[in-house]
């Protein structure tokens, strides 16, 4: 619907049940989810139906979706495309960085989505954005380094290069261990696992050996997870066999129907 913003999610059109049904939010129900979240973001219409009216397409597209993407986006243009197919990953994901450096992240009612944002304003001089600060600002690096990758556009090498010596988002991001375990939640692993194959294709030496310093570093504090997501793209990117035992036992062990 929107250059360069792609949905949270995408459903037919016919479907009668989803999560997060679009609501009209009282005042009093704003009042207190601001209570609960001072980032609360009332977004009241959550699913939008399509021009062509087959499909119902979800708005308020999350930093953990960006994550995601970036990560689907790197290891299919590495792995699986042929030319043809890297001329489209490349076009889309210079269509999705531009509109993150234009916007930050500008969802479809022209306001940042609740947690998509990667603004040194924000993360560097907000202090409600404390918590997000050195996650975010390696995202942000990630994704530069993603679109300097497949298109040698020189403009993205240029920001990211600005953020690191004039926003100092390498600092930020190398002050990851010493998050206030107040603000920690387990997922943010996944989504900085999901960045360092990315960030390993750096050429810089200092910077390339930082970035397998600080992916050393968090294997060392979680190798103990038996995550096997996490162990394999640490064994990918480092280029390592580690804890495939592990691994294993908990693929083997988990139930395959967690669907809700």
């Amino acid at each position: 619907e929107t250059d360069g913003f792609y949905a949270r999610t995408i459903v037919p059109s016919t479907w009668t049940f989803v999560h997060d049904v679009n609501h009209t939010f009282t005042e009093k129900e704003k009042a207190e989810e601001l209570v609960k979240e001072p980032r609360f973001k009332p977004v009241e219409t959550r699913w939008h139906k399509s021009k062509d009216g087959k499909w119902l397409w979800k708005g308020d597209t999350s930093s953990d979706e960006m994550c995601g993407h970036v990560f689907g986006y790197f290891f299919y243009y590495e792995l699986v495309a042929d030319e043809n197919e890297k001329t489209l990953v490349r076009n889309h994901i210079r269509n999705v960085i531009d509109h993150i450096i234009a916007n930050n992240f500008t969802d479809v009612d022209h306001a940042p989505t609740r947690w998509g944002m990667w603004s040194p304003d924000r993360l560097n001089r907000d202090p409600e954005w404390l918590p997000d600060r050195s996650l975010n600002s390696m995202e942000m690096l990630a994704f530069l380094k993603l679109a300097y990758y497949v298109t040698n556009d020189q403009k993205y090498e240029s920001t990211y290069l600005r953020l690191i010596n004039e926003e100092g988002y390498l600092k930020n991001m190398e002050n990851t261990p010493n998050q206030n375990p107040a603000w920690y939640i387990y997922y943010d692993v996944t989504m900085a696992s999901y960045l360092y194959p990315i960030l390993l294709k750096e050429k810089d030496p200092t910077l390339h050996k930082f970035y397998e310093d600080h992916f050393d570093n968090l294997m060392k504090r979680h190798a103990a997870d038996k995550n096997p997501l996490f162990n394999f793209i640490y064994s990918y990117s480092r280029n390592k066999k580690i804890e495939l035992q592990s691994s294993v036992e908990f693929l083997v062990d988990t139930p395959l129907d967690l669907v809700d």
